[in-house]
């Protein structure tokens, strides 16, 4: 196996791949269905491709990617934003061609989904939280004590409409449906922890554990804390191997003051805590499965720094001005890199194409960002 593509360039977590398979000896190739991705410019790439964007041209995305993948005789294409639901779907199609790292639809549809998720999650180790599956008014108005609940979509990312422990008046403009409905989660005050994980045919190959210390908002978080958490480790370990996973996998967390673990939801492609693990010629071993050992997290904290140097600076109404300014020289930036130092100037451009889609189609940056890529639960 020699040349790999990776899709969804725009996402550190991408870059931060793409430069770990290059370094590990691979020839790698990049795509994305925007002009301007982080990674478009990292020396660790040998080419860039515009895709067409899934959510809006599926047929002629997946076109697209079986031409990039014959013509620059792939071995492996990657996945790393929610691009892997449009080319899980046609999976059978594609893997005519070369390997597609990503599970099946169906696995990955249960996964994306909050409330099929837990049920997904029994039996692994961890504790469930109470959960109401909200598809109608009715259902809603039958709900008591929402102050003590999280209401969110059934498929969503990054917290995007998340709603904690509102008033019952706060839900009257969420809109319901069979088709598109929310879940109400029992809110449970503790740490929040997050993984990422690669797993083979059930196999735990490499996994990372961290605390996002600083988020964007109250959903993606920019700060990452690695942590060692073997109740947490296992509970990766026995759901992979439960399910036969094969791909790369998020899960959050909450542990209580008396450290019970519970599962909140699962994001079944990459996560900010590949930025956790360390560069290592044995990551041939892991996409292929051949690792006996997981591969597990350096000690050093990583953030985003752009995003810390914006988002980042609500947290002066919280922290002492001195103890942000300790953290952020205590981390390294995963974009930043002394070999590779073009994406780290390219990233201004990057965010300045996102801003300027959200001022013409009139809607948030994090809406911006990933509208082109977003699947919740459409028939495909």
């Amino acid at each position: 196996m020699k040349n790999i593509l990776i899709t969804g360039a725009r996402a550190p977590a991408a870059l931060d791949l793409m430069r770990k398979l290059s370094a590990a000896g691979f020839t790698v190739y990049a795509a994305d269905s925007v002009k301007c991705p982080l990674s478009k410019v990292s020396s660790s790439i040998s080419g860039y491709f515009l895709l067409p964007p899934p959510a809006s041209n599926l047929l002629r995305f997946i076109e697209t990617l079986e031409d990039i993948i014959i013509r620059h005789n792939i071995d492996m294409i990657i996945p790393t934003c929610e691009e892997v639901f449009f080319m899980s779907r046609h999976k059978e199609r594609l893997e005519k061609h070369c390997v597609v790292f990503c599970d099946d639809f169906q696995k990955l549809r249960l996964l994306h989904n909050k409330y099929a998720f837990l049920e997904a999650a029994k039996d692994c180790g961890v504790l469930i939280p109470e959960t109401d599956l909200i598809d109608s008014r009715q259902a809603l108005h039958g709900l008591t004590h929402t102050e003590q609940k999280v209401f969110k979509p059934v498929f969503s990312r990054f917290a995007s409409h998340t709603l904690i422990r509102p008033e019952k008046t706060a839900l009257q403009s969420i809109t319901l449906s069979k088709e598109f409905p929310w879940v109400a989660q029992a809110y449970i005050p503790g740490t929040e922890y997050c993984t990422y994980s690669i797993a083979v045919n059930g196999r735990l190959q490499a996994h990372s554990c961290y605390q996002p210390k600083y988020r964007a908002g109250i959903g993606s978080g920019i700060y990452f804390i690695p942590a060692l958490r073997v109740d947490i480790r296992e509970f990766v370990d026995n759901f992979v191997k439960k399910h036969h996973y094969t791909g790369q996998i998020g899960f959050d967390f909450i542990i209580t003051e008396q450290n019970e673990l519970y599962v909140l939801e699962c994001n079944p492609r990459a996560t900010s805590g590949i930025h956790c693990l360390p560069d290592s010629r044995e990551w041939e071993q892991i996409i292929v499965g051949n690792r006996q050992t997981p591969l597990t997290s350096e000690s050093r904290h990583k953030m985003v720094s752009l995003a810390m140097m914006t988002f980042g600076l609500k947290y002066l109404r919280q922290v002492f001005w001195l103890t942000l300014l300790k953290d952020f020289y205590k981390a390294h930036d995963p974009v930043w890199n002394r070999h590779d130092r073009a994406p780290s100037f390219y990233q201004c451009i990057s965010l300045m194409e996102i801003i300027i889609k959200a001022m013409k189609q009139r809607v948030s940056l994090k809406e911006a960002a990933t509208a082109d890529i977003e699947w919740n639960g459409e028939p495909l």
